[in-house]
């Protein structure tokens, strides 16, 4: 199955430290979205059948904005809640660069030193969830820079997992035509992120579906 990713350049504790009424206002601005979404109006009252629903989804958007625990049960989906979040609050750093050419995915990156190799936890403690979604603090940032510095200038050899003399043929061509066209532009665009939020002083949240 193919995955794509979507990063944002957003400031986490400008979310968690909102006025009181101010972000419950932001709550209720989500819960009126969700039901247009479903095809309710704002005012309309919730059928009976999608109260839980809607309680938990309402529920997981209060913890982000420091207003609760959270639901008693955190396995639900959050994508609602972050691409809401990050669409109001972040700025969409898709296409920052003009290297990439196909959707990058973390595994592209092909990081050894990577904080986000295996590194999907959501912030405001959630639990990690199987919709990928990850995130770096500025100083994770700061940290990341560091680590894969000079990454565009490592070739294929160095960073293959398996001695090249051991591949087959078909199998080393395949890949180094991987490397040159989705490896290292998915590298640029990713240290072209860090740069921007270490400029902005800003995080970083990922999404990857």
């Amino acid at each position: 199955m193919s995955r794509s990713t979507c990063a944002y350049a957003i400031e986490l504790e400008t979310i968690r430290n909102l006025d009181t009424e101010e972000a419950k206002g932001y709550v209720q601005l989500f819960i009126e979205d969700l039901k247009l979404e479903n095809g309710l109006n704002p005012d309309d009252e919730i059928p009976s059948e999608q109260v839980e629903y809607y309680r938990d989804e309402e529920e997981i958007m209060k913890k982000i904005f420091n207003l609760g625990d959270g639901p008693d049960e955190t396995n639900g989906c959050l994508l609602k809640q972050f691409w809401w979040l990050c669409d109001l609050f972040g700025t969409g750093l898709d296409g920052l660069g003009e290297s990439l050419t196909s959707p990058l995915t973390i595994d592209a990156l092909w990081l050894k030193p990577s904080l986000l190799d295996g590194y999907y936890n959501p912030p405001f403690g959630f639990p990690p969830h199987d919709e990928n979604i990850g995130h770096l603090t500025l100083e994770e940032i700061k940290k990341e820079r560091e680590l894969i510095d000079g990454c565009l200038e490592e070739t294929y050899e160095e960073s293959c997992p398996v001695p090249v003399g051991r591949l087959p043929p078909e199998m080393l061509e395949r890949e180094i035509k991987e490397w040159n066209e989705i490896v290292l532009p998915a590298r640029k665009d990713y240290l072209e992120w860090l740069d921007f939020c270490i400029r902005e002083k800003t995080d970083l949240i990922i999404i990857e579906t």
